[in-house]
This record gives C-alpha cells, structure tokens and sequence, in this order.
C-alpha cells in the first residue's frame, strides 16, 4: 500500500506540522513546507478547485473536501493524489483547525492513461484498417475510371466490381436516359449478366430503381415483390439497394445492388459505402459519356475533312488509309490529300496537327482547305509550306503542325516536295530498294515566325512507289523513331506492289505487336510504267482532265517512234472524242472513262470505251490517217489513227 502523506491545517489552511511520508512523497524538508497552504502546491485548475473546498469547510457549508489532484514535487514532476481534507469548529462554529491527508497515485494513472492509450490505439488502428479496406475498396472503382476504357466497358468494369466490393450477387448501372424521362441498363453483373436489356426503358417512378432515380434518394428493400424489379423474378433475390448516381444536382443513372442471401440485411455502412462507390462511378460515367460523345464528332469531323477519293491521275495509282488511335487515344490531326494540278502534275500533302481532340481537327482543317487553295494557285511547295506557316502563326498561334507536300511532275520523273518537320517519305525502286528522302526538311509550321522552308528534288524510276505516312505508324513509346523508320521500310520491301494491298500490309506488320496508340495515315503513290504496246488511262468527265490525257497520249506516242505531227494529229484526236464524250455521253456527271491504245508496230488505234448506250449518245465514230513519214534515224514510222469503241 502507498504511503499516505499527513499534515496538520491550521484555521487559516497554513501547514502546521507533516509526517515524514509527506515530505518524502513530495521531496521538501519541513521548513519548506510549514506556514504554506496545501494548494499552493497543486497546478492548474486544481489549485482553485481544493482552495474553493477549503473555504466551503470554513464557511460551514461542509466538514470534508474529497477530490484528486496534480501536485508539483520538489523536482519539478507531477505526481497524482488522492486528496481528503477534514476541518474541526469548536462549540461556537468556529473553526480550529484540520488534517490535511494525502495518497500518491500517480504510478496507478500512469497505468490507466497507458492503458487507455492502447486501447486507443487499437481502436484507431481497427478504425484506420477498416477506413483503409474501404479506400481500398472505392480505389478500384477509380482506377476502373482512369483506366480510359470506352463508356460499354467502363460499365461492365464497374458493375463486375461493386458486385465484389459489396458481396452480392446482382450488380447494375442504369442510366437516365436524353429525355430524362426514362432509365436504360447500362451494364449489369451477376445474375442478370446474360440477358440483354440495355435498350429495355424503365419510366420514372416505376420500379425500385426508377423510384430511387424519381426520388433522388438511396434506399433499402428487405421484402422484394415482382414489381420491384422483373429482371430478378425467379432468380431467388431477398435484397436490394440502390443509390442514384449524380452529377452535378442532376441525376445521371442510378445504381443497384441485390442478394439472394436470406439472412443478408443491408446496413448504414453498406449504403454510406455504396454511395461513396456512386459518387465516383458517377463521375467517371459522365466523363466517358461525354468523351464517347466528343470522340464521335471529332472522327466525324476529320473523317469528312478527308478526301472521300483520290484523284486518277494517267500513270498514277493512289491508295489511302486513315486510322484513329485505339481506346484511351484522343483523336488527333492528321491528315493527306492528294490534289490533281495545272499542267498533269500531281500534289500530295502529308500532315500531322500536334494536340488532340476538336481544336486539332479544326486546325487540320483549315490547312487542308488552305493547302489546296495555295497549291491549285500554282505555288511551288516551298511557298505553299511558307503560307501554311504564316496562316498557323496569325490564326492558331500556340500550335505547331508537321507537314510534307510534294509535286511529281507530269512525266512521272521526279518530284518536288518541302517538309515542314515531317517525317521523311519513303520511295521504293522498282527493283525492290527503298530510300528515304531527308531533304527540304525544317521547323513544323507556328514554330518561328518568318521561318523559311527549303525545297528538294528527287528523281523516280518507272514503277517506283512513294509511302506517306504520319507519326502514329512508327513511333512507340520507349523505341527509337529510328527503330520505327527501319520497320517500315522493311515492311515496304517486303509488302506487294499495289498501293491498296500496300497500304495494308504496312499498317498491319507495323501494329502487329502493340496497339495504335495515336492516329494513322498513309498515303502510297506508285507510278506505272507505260507499255510500249499499250496504252490504257483512266480519265475522269472533267475537262481538266483533257491536259493529262494530251500530255499521256504524247509521251506514250515518243515511246512508240511516232513523228510530232503523227502524235499531235492523234492528241487532238483523242481530245476531241473523250470532250464530246463527257459532254454528250455523261454529260459532265462524276464518272470515267477508259482509253485504251494499242501499236501493232504500224499502226496506233487508240479506243474510248464507254457503256453503249452511252456511246450511241456520243455518236462517235471517225478515223484520220496521217501520211507515213521517216523518224530522224531513218526508221519508216507506222500509219497512226484512232477509232471509238464501246465498252
């Protein structure tokens, strides 16, 4: 048993006289202690408590003061007693004096404060476990949500979770439908998982969620009827609760949670859990919703700012591709065109709008439509690619594209091109080698004002193939572009001749290992080499057309040994019957024509084949044979002429 501290009070509530306990227990001498009042040794609020005690005894108001308080030791140290004063009056009423009693108890509160701290802790640490379980919990659901899934398989992630998450057997999204009028359901896991009732319409009010969606509120059902949810007649289910998903004040979906567990009943935790998972899943919902939403008019936008075909130029085969970025990539800006000029010549543009998204497209559209102004206006691609530059820096300023725009000339022996920071293009020999043309190549467009970009040249053989491409063929994330770049021309060596079966072998070799993860376009060219037996051109119904086929006509006649009368004689021949097929037989609609010329060695006979009803339109029929003549190296040239034909 502790020692118990004793000291004699006089009237006054000085000490007197102590016990040798006390001044061991509190570390003063006698001299220390006598003529000073107990509380004068007490801290805080516990002084004025025990002062207050005394003077009730002195007042009569009572002849005890019980109470625990903390005294300051001669060391500084605190120490916890258990306090009894007593006070004696005579037989007047007037005091005489007290005992003054006192027991340390501070070993026994150290005790109890310990083991009020662990048991603090314990419940802190099962509050944090249980805190930490439920974050946990709610985390998968956001990781579901940046996980850039598309909207159908968000849902089903978020459905397939909170099934787990909760412990039941039924989860379900619904989703409020444009005239707010009506919930559809988005996805569903568990016991409804195989019926498909997406497009199913659930009216306002009407079932458990329709009442829930109706109300705005969370709500608990321990007695399931038939009405309360049809989809789970038969299936066994004795639970259900649903909290409405909302975003921003407005009610977007409701979600629903059932069991089939009989002694399962939901508690507050589970709906507070719930909501907080709905809270998330809201959100997350209403931003892919939305993104789905934007993604389909940013592609819709781009794919009508492309070519919808290729123009078919004499000697030239063109093949495109366009492909956007799988889930999670935002549409970009890239985009090519292919543009018929003045002269046989034709334009071809690659360019790539750095960004995503709406502000990208729009700015790719711009440039393309401007690219062909400047172009069809006659400007060589160096100028071209300077006014592209100006018209970034004056109306996007901030934004950066990369480009490349070339001219193959009209005899298909060379091009021209600059390049705006883009990706060199590929041309393919006709005996299977494979370059890359790296010059005329500076800054992207909108990055250095009055920045000036270089032409180059380039000769191509019969029968070479120029590929087009922007960023998203070749770069991959941790790889070297250079890696890329040797990819591809492998694939172009390796791939098939024809630039539509070209076009798809590179894409698919490229992106056989990894996903696209940004936007796709290529464009291949291939120049067809002409046959000196034979003669064969698309033409389209327009007359500018009419300039390519005299200038195709002429340089297949040169091959043929034809004199320059002999091959203007039959250029305007076949001028005149393709212009009065157009105009008479098509009527300038947006069709083509097939001429087809042979040489037999003495004779030239070009043919127009059209439908025949369309020829019998046309009425075409004539004939003109120029005068043999000798070539200048004295080799008698053949009898030329050409005749129309139906097809």
């Amino acid at each position: 048993m502790p020692p118990i501290g004793i000291g004699l009070v006089d009237p006054e509530g000085r000490l007197i006289e102590l016990n040798r306990a006390a001044r061991s227990v509190l570390g003063y001498t006698d001299g220390e202690l006598v003529g000073r009042q107990p509380w004068e040794l007490a801290e805080g609020d516990d002084a004025a408590a025990e002062r207050e005690g005394f003077e009730r005894m002195l007042r009569g108001e009572t002849t005890s003061y019980q109470g625990e308080a903390r005294y300051r030791a001669r060391d500084g140290s605190t120490l916890y007693v258990l306090l009894s004063v007593s006070l004696a009056h005579d037989a007047e009423g007037a005091p005489r004096g007290g005992i003054w009693q006192f027991v340390d108890i501070t070993q026994r509160r150290r005790a109890e404060a310990e083991r009020a701290e662990r048991m603090r802790q314990q419940a802190a640490r099962a509050e944090a476990e249980a805190v930490a379980e439920t974050i946990q919990k709610i985390q998968r659901v956001t990781d579901a949500a940046l996980a850039h899934l598309t909207l159908d398989d968000l849902m089903r992630e978020l459905a397939l979770n909170i099934g787990d998450i909760l412990g039941v057997e039924s989860a379900t999204i619904f989703l409020v439908e444009e005239n707010d009028e009506s919930l559809i359901v988005g996805a569903t896991h568990g016991l409804v998982e195989g019926v498909r009732q997406e497009k199913a319409q659930i009216p306002m009010g009407e079932t458990f969620a329709g009442r829930v969606a109706a109300q705005r509120e969370p709500a608990v059902l321990h007695d399931i009827s038939g009405g309360d949810d049809p989809r789970f007649n038969g299936t066994g289910v004795r639970a259900m609760m649903a909290v409405p998903l909302v975003v921003e004040q407005r009610v977007s979906g409701v979600l629903e949670v059932a069991t089939t567990d009989t002694e399962r009943r939901f508690s507050n935790e589970d709906l507070s859990l719930l909501q907080l998972i709905a809270d998330r899943a809201a959100l997350a919902i209403e931003h892919a919703r939305l993104y789905q939403r934007e993604l389909g008019i940013v592609e819709t936008l781009q794919r009508s700012l492309l070519p919808e075909t290729l123009p078919q130029v004499p000697g030239l085969v063109t093949a495109a591709r366009y492909m956007p970025g799988g889930p999670g990539a935002d549409v970009g800006g890239d985009w090519y065109d292919a543009i018929a000029l003045d002269g046989g010549r034709l334009g071809l543009a690659m360019g790539d709008v750095v960004g995503h998204g709406i502000g990208a497209a729009a700015l790719m559209g711009q440039l393309r439509n401007a690219l062909r102004a400047y172009a069809l206006d006659g400007n060589s691609p160096a100028a071209v690619v300077e006014r592209l530059d100006r018209l970034v820096q004056n109306v996007e300023a901030g934004r950066m594209a990369t480009l490349v725009y070339m001219v193959i000339e009209p005899d298909l022996g060379g091009l021209t091109f600059a390049s705006a920071g883009h990706l060199p293009p590929l041309v393919l020999g006709p005996n299977g080698d494979a370059r890359y043309l790296e010059g005329g190549r500076t800054l992207p467009l909108g990055v250095l004002p009055s920045a000036e970009y270089p032409e180059a040249q380039a000769d191509l053989e019969p029968g070479s193939t120029i590929v087009m491409y922007t960023d998203g063929l070749v770069e991959e994330r941790g790889e070297s572009i250079d890696v890329g770049l040797e990819a591809l021309k492998q694939a172009a060596m390796d791939g098939p001749r024809e630039p539509e079966e070209l076009c798809d072998h590179v894409v698919a070799t490229l992106l056989a290992d990894r996903p696209a993860t940004d936007d796709i376009a290529v464009l291949v060219v291939r120049t067809v080499p002409m046959s000196a037996e034979r003669l064969h051109i698309d033409l389209p119904t327009n007359p500018r057309s009419l300039g390519t086929l005299r200038r195709t006509v002429g340089r297949w006649l040169e091959g043929t040994g034809a004199s320059p009368v002999e091959s203007n004689d039959i250029q305007v021949s076949c001028h005149e019957a393709c212009s009065n097929a157009m105009e008479h037989g098509y009527r300038f609609r947006e069709e083509s024509i097939d001429v087809d010329a042979w040489f037999d060695g003495e004779e030239v006979v070009p043919a127009d084949r059209r439908p025949r009803r369309l020829a019998r339109q046309a009425g075409l029929r004539s004939r003109a044979r120029p005068r043999p003549d000798q070539s200048a190296d004295g080799r008698p040239r053949g009898h030329a002429g050409w005749r129309t034909a139906p097809r």
